[in-house]
């Protein structure tokens, strides 16, 4: 929708720019006209002008500011059969992360000052685990 904001993030270049603390991870933009946007952002690399380029949008964030990114090394990074559960607090978010018992799974957020935030969580017996920042 025009004029609403998006948190874009490049899925080929994520593991590089999300390191926890980094500011790099996403860019916020403000959608003017989505074709224009989109046409701004760059190549993978100047060699390679035309391979295309993946992105990842997310529109939501809390009134705090916290955007869930997910597990970014999935191609759906913040699907509702993983994270099935999202609720804003008054400084965060808190979600529930579904899986395998004993499974490891990093959950990557934005927080309001635009660097990222990773965190390792291990599912409980019961196949989930909640998380807040």
């Amino acid at each position: 929708t025009i004029g609403s904001t998006l948190y874009v993030r490049n899925w080929h270049m994520s593991s590089k720019l999300c390191s926890n603390g980094s500011s790099e991870c996403v860019q916020k933009k403000t959608v003017l006209d989505l074709d224009e946007e989109f046409a701004t952002f760059p190549k993978n690399s100047e060699s390679d002008q035309f391979a295309p380029t993946l992105f990842v949008v997310s529109g939501s964030s809390c009134p705090s500011g916290v955007v869930l990114l997910g597990d970014i090394t999935k191609y759906v990074s913040a699907s509702t059969v993983r994270y099935t559960s999202k609720s804003c607090t008054t400084n965060g978010m808190e979600v529930t992360l579904v899986g395998t018992p004993n499974e490891t799974v990093v959950t990557t957020f934005i927080k309001p000052d635009g660097t990222s935030l990773s965190i390792g969580s291990i599912i409980s017996k019961q196949g989930s685990i909640i998380i807040s920042i």
